[in-house]
């Protein structure tokens, strides 16, 4: 999976050669016929990156003298560049909340970075409203042609697309639905237990190949699935509240334009179907016919995440890639740019998110729970897709399918 931040917010959260925004002028973010200034990766090690949060009162007064200087109908040069300056903003902002996200999804027992990691959700929900607003009256008022000439149409049509994805009817929903994901997480890497012999045993204690340790296994998970049921529950009927808020018939609809997919609900039903009817079968014979081989050769096989690395590297270099491919991989492996391995307290998930104003992916995988070299490579097509797109913009989006 990757990370993908609320409407709006491109790449979770989701994020060249102008670190420095000062020292860009003021056409940064001009977007000429969508042309973008080439990718520029920073040179950081996500180890020594410092995490400040970003000056929020700042950020809201500039939004704020924006709107009073298009409401006045003057000044637009002047208006143009500051829209530019709040885009950088929102841009270190954006980095500040990966920062954090990352840093709290590390260790859920870290109070700091939970605060900030939703503080920061909750403002970016409020500040995408308000640049809806303030893009908007822009393109309302009298130098609309000259916004729409610096910004590219792909811009004003993203913004189109943003602007019914999220409203201030759902601003407190969103807030709580945020809260609510943040709670299910820290549950997920709770260690529940059941007792075996007067012992408290985890799942990973259990013998499945043992009636009574199976037994346990679901008395495990019955304690487990009482609580986090009831988050999901919540989130469920408050999705489909804010749906609805939305004027969607269905938290489906809203979802398929809220991901950004190129296909319909009723694509995804027809190719189910026809995965149902040929693949299916096939899957199964398959299976069926070669179950001791496969089960033979998973005995003698003790493949882990980390031997996935190398096979990676070889197969970048000597498979036909593009080199893009392998610097990519370098660049991760070079500057710290992922967190593996496990523990008690780490985010039971996998997911690729951005570093924004750095142009830098970064990787997230709990291999407790993704043991094998295969979530390495699905995880890094998304990798390579974010290192490609280098810093994103406030309304810019992302496929979940590549």
């Amino acid at each position: 999976m990757i990370h993908r931040r609320k409407a709006g917010r491109a790449a979770a959260a989701v994020l060249a050669a102008c670190l420095l925004f000062s020292a860009c002028g003021p056409n940064l973010f001009q977007t000429q016929a969508e042309e973008r200034p080439p990718v520029v990766h920073a040179d950081v090690d996500f180890s020594t990156l410092e995490y400040a949060r970003p000056d929020l009162d700042a950020l809201n007064a500039k939004i704020d003298t924006a709107l009073e200087q298009v409401s006045a109908g003057d000044k637009e040069e002047e208006t143009l560049a500051l829209y530019d300056d709040i885009l950088a903003d929102i841009s270190e902002l954006d980095t500040m909340s990966a920062i954090a996200g990352i840093r709290y999804n590390i260790d859920l027992t870290d109070e700091y970075y939970e605060a900030e990691e939703l503080a920061l959700d909750e403002a970016y929900t409020r500040l995408d409203n308000r640049m809806n607003e303030l893009t908007g009256a822009i393109l309302e008022s009298g130098y609309g042609k000259a916004a729409r000439a610096r910004w590219g149409d792909g811009f004003v049509e993203r913004y189109e697309v943003n602007s019914k994805l999220n409203s201030p009817e759902i601003e407190e929903l969103s807030i709580r639905e945020q809260a609510l994901v943040s709670e299910y997480q820290k549950l997920s890497a709770t260690e529940y237990t059941a007792e075996r012999d007067g012992e408290a045993v985890t799942l990973n204690d259990l013998d499945l190949t043992q009636e009574s340790d199976i037994a346990l296994y679901y008395a495990i998970y019955e304690k487990r699935n009482a609580e986090l049921g009831q988050i999901y529950r919540e989130l469920v009927q408050l999705r489909v509240e804010i749906a609805k808020k939305l004027g969607y018939d269905s938290y489906t609809d809203y979802a398929y334009d809220l991901l950004g997919r190129d296909f319909t609900k009723e694509d995804a039903a027809a190719f189910s179907e026809k995965v149902k009817e040929y693949l299916a079968p096939i899957s199964d014979a398959i299976y069926n016919r070669y179950y001791s081989d496969i089960a033979a050769a998973q005995a003698r096989t003790d493949v882990t995440f980390d031997d996935g690395i190398p096979v990676l590297e070889q197969a970048l270099k000597n498979g036909g890639y593009p080199a893009a491919m392998s610097d990519a991989l370098t660049y991760m492996l070079e500057h710290n740019l992922y967190s593996f391995g496990g523990g008690a307290n780490k985010m039971a998930a996998g997911y690729t998110t951005l570093l924004n104003r750095y142009a830098a992916p970064y990787m997230f995988v709990n291999t407790d729970y993704y043991t094998d070299p295969g979530t390495l490579f699905h995880e890094f097509g998304h990798y390579y897709n974010f290192y490609l797109m280098g810093e994103t913009l406030w309304n810019d989006g992302n496929n979940l399918d590549l």
